[in-house]
Formats: structure tokens, C-alpha cells, sequence
């Protein structure tokens, strides 16, 4: 009989332990949701319209980013996730990409590569990227700027300035937009000339760009172009009979874009040319 009690008391006691066990953990689950709900109501929003998708191009690289935000407590918080791809002939043995950034950015974290930020630079770097291959990597910074646009990107010693008015310039190749006429019919129409000038030392002999259009805007019509027009991005490249560009020269292309509010502004990236 005391053996049968002693096993008895030992039973309850274990039986207890688990309801405890179980009690503390939700207990603690339950706590620690509150107090993560807690702080994320202290002031954490999501930017409006913050993610924006661009890629721009040298002669050896292709550089793809994703920019998305939010703010919190009187700071703008930034995420950049980027992709970096050899489009060269030949491996890339060292490379190097300068972002510009309002220069009271801080540097929160990093992954997948090397960076810094200093006095609103922006320096990711690394080793080996073989012919064809490509990396990705991400950085998270805050800034008291709100609605952070890149405006400037060095990649491996080439500069390309994104302009106010949608141009992408490179050290070889300038893609330039210009409104030369504009009516109302209903929408608001632009007709652009949009002119691709050749800074190269040789001529090319293919060129291929993308023009993204702002929210509603649509394209009307294009000449001098082959076209490809889907998801707010047109896609221009040459016809048979204008794909050179000799050293120095300009080449004049146009096209019509409309748009139920006033005011157009176009971004031409990805600037590609043989």
C-alpha cells in the first residue's frame, strides 16, 4: 500500500509540473504578443507609394534594386534589396558600386556584402563576380528626409545620373526627353521628342532603353521605334535601318503620351547598346 501511495504522489506531482509548464508558456506567448503590438503602435507606418523597382546598366553591369520604407517616430527607415549582374565578356575580379544618399543617412544593418555610408555615400564592394553571374545583397538605413530618390549611381567607375526629368546618363550613351507640343482632348496629351547621343569613342549599332511612364499615364503612340508596351514600362529599341549611332551623333526619336491629369514626366533606365 505505501508503494502504491508513494507512486500515486509522484504521478500528481509530474501531472502538475506539465499544467505549470504549460501555463507559464502561455502566460509568456500571450505577454509577449501585447508588448510587440505595444511597440508597433508606437508610431511605425508604411510610405506611401515607398517600393519603387529600377535597374540601371554599364558596360559590365547590371544593377536591379528595390526600394521600400516606412516611418517611425520622426525618422524615414529605408530598405534597398539589390541584385548585381555581370553583363560583360570577361569576369569581373573587383567591383564596386556608390550609391548617393541624403547625407544624414545612418547605416542600420547590412547582409549579403560589404558596405558603408558616409557623408551620404552609400559604397558596397566585393570580389569575384564570374561572367553571368550575379549577386544580391540589401542594406536598411534612416534618414530625417522623407521620399528618398536615387538620383546618382556609380557602378565600377561609370556615373549614371537619373534626372529630374526622367533621363538616365551614362559615360557613353545620353538619353535626353523633351516635351515639343501638348493639347487636351479629353486627356492630356505630350508629344516627346526623346534623343539618344552616342559619347562613345566608336559607333554603335544597336540601342535599347526602357521609358517608365508615372501612375495613369499611357502611351499613345511611337515612332522610329520598335516598341514593347506593357505594366507602365515601353520598351524602345531600333528599327533595321537606325541602329547606328556614329561617335558623337544624335539620333531623334518621338512618341505620344497621355495622361487624365496634367503633367507628364518620364524615366528613361536601362540603356543597352552594341
Amino acid at each position: 500500500m505505501r508503494k502504491r501511495k508513494l507512486h500515486k504522489n509522484r504521478t500528481l506531482s509530474f501531472k502538475g509540473i506539465i499544467i505549470i509548464f504549460v501555463f507559464i508558456s502561455l502566460f509568456f506567448s500571450v505577454g509577449y504578443s501585447f508588448l510587440v503590438q505595444d511597440l508597433t503602435i508606437g508610431g511605425t507606418v508604411s510610405l506611401k507609394d515607398s517600393t519603387i523597382n529600377d535597374s540601371i546598366s554599364s558596360d559590365d553591369l547590371k544593377f536591379t534594386y528595390t526600394k521600400g520604407g516606412w516611418y517611425s517616430n520622426g525618422y524615414y527607415y529605408y530598405q534597398l534589396d539589390m541584385k548585381l549582374e555581370n553583363i560583360s565578356v570577361n569576369d569581373i575580379k573587383d567591383w564596386k558600386v556608390t550609391i548617393s544618399l541624403p547625407e544624414d543617412s545612418e547605416f542600420i544593418g547590412a547582409w549579403d556584402s560589404s558596405m558603408q555610408i558616409e557623408n551620404g555615400k552609400l559604397v558596397i564592394s566585393g570580389g569575384l563576380i564570374e561572367l553571368g553571374e550575379s549577386l544580391t545583397f540589401g542594406v536598411q538605413f534612416n534618414t530625417l528626409t522623407d521620399n528618398v530618390e536615387i538620383e546618382e549611381i556609380i557602378l565600377n567607375g561609370t556615373k549614371i545620373i537619373i534626372d529630374d526629368v526622367g533621363g538616365t546618363t551614362g559615360e557613353n550613351v545620353v538619353v535626353n526627353t523633351k516635351v515639343i507640343n501638348n493639347w487636351q482632348s479629353g486627356e492630356y496629351y505630350y508629344q516627346y521628342d526623346i534623343m539618344i547621343t552616342n559619347n562613345n569613342d566608336y559607333d554603335i549599332n544597336s540601342w535599347q532603353f526602357k521609358v517608365v511612364l508615372p501612375p495613369n499615364a499611357t502611351m499613345d503612340s511611337i515612332w522610329g521605334a520598335n516598341y514593347i508596351n506593357a505594366n507602365g514600362v515601353v520598351t524602345l529599341s531600333n528599327l533595321d535601318y537606325n541602329g547606328t549611332i556614329k561617335i558623337g551623333e544624335t539620333l531623334t526619336i518621338g512618341g505620344i503620351f497621355k495622361s487624365p491629369t496634367a503633367g507628364i514626366s518620364l524615366q528613361v533606365t536601362d540603356i543597352l547598346t552594341d
